[in-house]
C-alpha cells in the first residue's frame, strides 16, 4: 500500500474524527518506509491530526506480516481519556488505553510511575466491579501487582502506591496482606496520613484462615510405570519443567514424553534457563505429532499433563493430540506467577476439553477455585545439591536478586541502610552458588510471584531461610520457628533479622532442621511422589499404595 492508497482510506473517515478518537489501518506485508512516513506525517497534520502510533504487530499467521497506524486529533489526552472511560464504567478499556501510550510520548520517569499508578486505581475500579457481579477478586491481582511494581521500581516511596495495592488484598479477603504492605510502608517511610489508615485496613479484620498442615497423598512404594505425556510450551518453566525431571527419576524418561520438545531438558540452549536450576540432560529426540497422536489412539499414554498458561503457541497440533486422547486423563498444573488461571482461554486453545484435575503453584488461600484444584508449590531439584563436606558458614546474610516485585522495593533499601549491606551485587554461578552455603541466613521475598526458587533453594543449601509468610497452599510447609522463619511486616523481618545475627547458634539449628524438612519433602523427586499420589488418589487408580487422604 502507497501513500496515496494510505490517504484514500483515510479520507472518508476525517469527519467522523472526535478529541478522543482513534484512526487505525491495518495492512499486511508492505511496511513504510521513512520518506512513505514522513509524507503520512505530512498529511495527517494537514487535517489536525498526529501519528500516534506505527508498527509491526503480531498476528499468529506464519505466512503473513502486519502493520497498524494509528493517528489521533493533536489534542488527544490518552490519560484524560482514560479517566472518561473509567468514569463511564469501563476501567478494562481505560487500562488498554493507558498500555498502549507509545514509550515516545512518556517523557521521563515520573511521568511513567505516574501512569502505572493511574493503572493501579483503574484495577480497583475493575476489581469493585467484578465483587458486585460476585466474580472473583482474585482475578485482577496480577494485574494490579504488575502495575504496582512498575510504580515502585521507579518511585519506591510513592505512599499512595502502597494504600491502592493495601486496598487490592483487603478487597481479596486478605486483610493481613494489607495491614503487611501499610505496616512496612509506615515503618520504612512515617507519614502522618498512613497510620490511621492502616487503623482503617485493620479495623474489623477478616482475615482468610491462613491453612496450615496441608497434606496431599504421598507415593510410599514404587509406582506402576506410567507413561505421561506432558504438553507445555518452549520456553523454560521452573515449574514444570522440575516436576518433569522428578517424574523420570521416578517412572524413567522412556515413560516421561514432553511436545513440544524442549531444549533444556535435554542439555541445550542453557543459557535460555537465565541460570535458573532447570536445565537438565535427558536423551530424547523431538517428537513427531503424527506418532504421539498414533500412540494416544493405541492407549500407550496413561496420563496427559497441561501446562501452557502463557504460551499458546501450538493449538492445532494441541487439539490434534486432545482429541486422539479422549480416554486418557487431563490435568492441569498452571506454574505462571499468577493466582488465577486463565480458564477461558485455555479452553478455547484447547478445544474445550475439560480438566479431570488441577494443580496449581499460586494457590492462593482465601480464593475461590474449581473443585479437584490442589496446591503444587515449586521444589528444588536434588541434583544440583553440592555433594560432600559441609561448608563453613562466613556470610551473616545472603540475598541476590532484583528489586522489583512485592515489597522488595521497600524492603532491600531499607536493610541497605539499616544494616550497612549492600545487596545489589550480582555474581557469577560459582560465586553465588559458594557465597549462598556459607551463609547463616538466607532472605526470600515474594518476588512476580508469591512462591519463589529462592524459597526452597536455601534450605536445599543448609541455609536458615527468613521469609515473608507465604498466602499460598504449601503442603508440607516449613514450621516457623523450626525449620525456617517467617515474617510478616518490615520491623518484624528487622527484628527477626536483629535476633538471629546474634544468635548463629539457634540459625544452624534452624538450618539444620529446614534442610532435613527438604530432603524429606521437597525434592523434585519428593513433589513428583506428591503429584502422582493425588492423581492415583483422586482418579481411583488401583495400584496406588500406602497413601494418606487429602488433608486441608
Amino acid at each position: 500500500m502507497d501513500v496515496n492508497q494510505l490517504t484514500d482510506v483515510l479520507n472518508p473517515f476525517l469527519k467522523l474524527m472526535g478529541p478522543n478518537s482513534q484512526l487505525s489501518v491495518l495492512y499486511r506485508n508492505f511496511p513504510l518506509g521513512e520518506t512513505e512516513i514522513a509524507s503520512v506525517d505530512m498529511w495527517l497534520g494537514r487535517n489536525h491530526l498526529i501519528r500516534y502510533n506505527y508498527g509491526r504487530i503480531e498476528n499468529g499467521y506464519k505466512d503473513s506480516v502486519e502493520y497498524a497506524l494509528i493517528a489521533v486529533s493533536k489534542n488527544y489526552n490518552p490519560v484524560m481519556h482514560a479517566r472518561q472511560i473509567a468514569s463511564a464504567g469501563s476501567p478494562a478499556l481505560a487500562l488498554d488505553i493507558l498500555d498502549t501510550i507509545p514509550a515516545g510520548l512518556i517523557p521521563d520517569i515520573h511521568t511513567m510511575a505516574k501512569l502505572n499508578f493511574e493503572g493501579q486505581k483503574f484495577c480497583l475500579m475493575w476489581q469493585a466491579i467484578r465483587l458486585r457481579e460476585n466474580k472473583a477478586a482474585h482475578s485482577l491481582y496480577f494485574r494490579e501487582h504488575r502495575k504496582f511494581a512498575q510504580v515502585t521500581a521507579l518511585s519506591p516511596n510513592l505512599i499512595d502506591a502502597y494504600r491502592a495495592h493495601a486496598k487490592c488484598f483487603k478487597n481479596m479477603g486478605r486483610d493481613d496482606l494489607a495491614l503487611r504492605v501499610m505496616r512496612s510502608i509506615q515503618h520504612a517511610f512515617p507519614d502522618k496520613m498512613t497510620a490511621p489508615y492502616a487503623q482503617v485496613v485493620a479495623s474489623g479484620a477478616t482475615c482468610a484462615k491462613v491453612e496450615t498442615g496441608i497434606r496431599l497423598p504421598v507415593w510410599q512404594g514404587n509406582p506402576r510405570k506410567m507413561r505421561i505425556l506432558v504438553i507445555t510450551h518452549n520456553n523454560s518453566d521452573y515449574g514444570m519443567d522440575t516436576l518433569y525431571h522428578g517424574l523420570c527419576n521416578l517412572l524413567g524418561k522412556q515413560n516421561v514424553i514432553e511436545f513440544p520438545w524442549k531444549p533444556t531438558l535435554h542439555g541445550q540452549c542453557v543459557e535460555s534457563a537465565n541460570n535458573y536450576p532447570c536445565v537438565f540432560h535427558y536423551p530424547g529426540e523431538k517428537s513427531c505429532v503424527k506418532q504421539l497422536v498414533r500412540e494416544l489412539k493405541a492407549g500407550r499414554f496413561d496420563l496427559i499433563i497441561y501446562a501452557d498458561v502463557v504460551g499458546f503457541k501450538h493449538q492445532e497440533e494441541v487439539r490434534q493430540l486432545l482429541r486422539a486422547a479422549q480416554n486418557i486423563p487431563l490435568i492441569l498444573y498452571d506454574t505462571w506467577d499468577d493466582c488465577y488461571t486463565p480458564d477461558k482461554r485455555i479452553q478455547h486453545y484447547i478445544g474445550g476439553r475439560r480438566f479431570d484435575i488441577r494443580f496449581k503453584r499460586e494457590f492462593l488461600l482465601g480464593a475461590n477455585y474449581e473443585s479437584k484444584t490442589l496446591p503444587l508449590p515449586f521444589s528444588f531439584p536434588e541434583r544440583y545439591l553440592t555433594k560432600g563436606a559441609r561448608v563453613k558458614k562466613t556470610n551473616s546474610v545472603f540475598w541476590a536478586g532484583k528489586k522489583i516485585y512485592g515489597l522488595r522495593p521497600l524492603y532491600i533499601p531499607y536493610l541497605e541502610k539499616r544494616f550497612g549491606w549492600r545487596l545489589d551485587k550480582r555474581f557469577d554461578q560459582q560465586t553465588y552458588q559458594t557465597l549462598l552455603r556459607q551463609s547463616h541466613i538466607g532472605l526470600s521475598f515474594c518476588g512476580c510471584g508469591f512462591d519463589t526458587v529462592r524459597y526452597w533453594e536455601l534450605p536445599a543449601n543448609g541455609v536458615m531461610i527468613m521469609s515473608e509468610r507465604l498466602p499460598i497452599g504449601i503442603p508440607y510447609n516449613f514450621t516457623d520457628g523450626e525449620s525456617a522463619v517467617f515474617f510478616d511486616d518490615l520491623k518484624d523481618m528487622e527484628d527477626k533479622l536483629d535476633y538471629y545475627l546474634r544468635h548463629f547458634d539457634e540459625a544452624g539449628r534452624i538450618s539444620d532442621a529446614g534442610h532435613r524438612h527438604y530432603l524429606r519433602y521437597h525434592t523434585s523427586t519428593a513433589r513428583a511422589r506428591q503429584f502422582l499420589g493425588a492423581v492415583c488418589e483422586y482418579l481411583g487408580l488401583s495400584d496406588a499404595k500406602n497413601q494418606i487422604a487429602v488433608q486441608f
